[in-house]
C-alpha cells in the first residue's frame, strides 16, 4: 500500500514539473487623444510646422565705395551704397573683431574718339576675420551672409476652443535669443510679435492648420 502511494505522489510531482505557465499578455487600450489643446501641445505643433527655431541672417557688403572721380570724356555712375552710409556699422564690427577694413584704388582708362578717359575708384573692402568667420552663413552678390540671431518662439499666451466645430486658436509670442556679435548692432533684435495659429480636432488628435 505504501508503495502504490509513493508511486502516486511520484506521478503527480513528475506532471507538475511537465507544466509551464506562461502569463497571459495585457492588452492596453489605446490611450484616446487629448480633447483639450495644451500650451505644450500647441507650441510643438507650431514648432513643427514653421520649423523653429530659425537662422536669421543679415548681409554686409565686401566692398564699399569711398569716392570716384573722372578726368578726361564721359561720367562715373556710381552704384550700390556708399561706405559713409554704413561707417558706423562697420566700425561697430571692426570694434568687435568681426572684420577688417581695407582702403584699395581701382583704375580704369579707356580710349575714345575725344582723348583718354581715366576714372578712379576709392574703395573699402570688408574683409571677415576668423571670429567673424564663424557666423559666416554664405555669400551673395557680392555680399557676406552673417548669422544675427536666432528667432524661436517664446511663449504660448492663451488658447480659446470652440468645440461645436472642432477648431482652436492658440496665441503665441515670438522673439529673438541666441544673438551674435553681428546681432548686436541692430536695434530691433529685441523685437517680440504676436501672432496665432488655427487649430482643427482630428481624430487622432489636433493638427495645426
Amino acid at each position: 500500500m505504501k508503495f502504490i502511494l509513493y508511486l502516486l505522489v511520484a506521478a503527480l510531482l513528475s506532471a507538475c514539473s511537465d507544466y509551464s505557465y506562461t502569463p497571459t499578455a495585457k492588452t492596453e487600450t489605446p490611450k484616446e487623444p487629448s480633447r483639450t489643446l495644451t500650451r505644450e501641445a500647441a507650441k510643438a505643433a507650431i514648432m513643427a510646422k514653421y520649423h523653429y527655431p530659425l537662422r536669421m541672417y543679415n548681409e554686409v557688403g565686401k566692398s564699399y565705395l569711398i569716392s570716384s572721380n573722372t578726368n578726361g570724356f564721359g561720367v562715373t555712375v556710381d552704384l550700390g551704397t556708399k561706405y559713409e552710409d554704413v561707417k558706423g556699422m562697420l566700425d561697430f564690427f571692426q570694434a568687435k573683431g568681426l572684420i577688417t577694413l581695407k582702403e584699395e584704388t581701382r583704375i580704369d582708362s579707356g580710349q575714345t574718339a575725344y582723348g583718354t578717359t581715366v576714372r578712379t575708384w576709392n574703395i573699402m573692402n570688408v574683409i571677415l576675420t576668423p571670429q567673424g568667420e564663424k557666423y559666416h552663413l554664405n555669400d551673395s552678390n557680392g555680399m557676406y551672409r552673417v548669422v544675427v540671431w536666432q528667432r524661436n518662439i517664446l511663449a504660448v499666451t492663451g488658447i480659446v476652443e470652440n468645440d461645436q466645430i472642432l477648431q482652436a486658436a492658440a496665441e503665441y509670442t515670438v522673439g529673438n535669443d541666441m544673438i551674435t556679435p553681428f546681432g548686436e548692432y541692430y536695434d530691433y533684435k529685441g523685437k517680440v510679435e504676436a501672432l496665432s495659429q488655427q487649430f482643427v480636432r482630428f481624430d487622432d488628435g489636433w493638427r495645426a492648420r
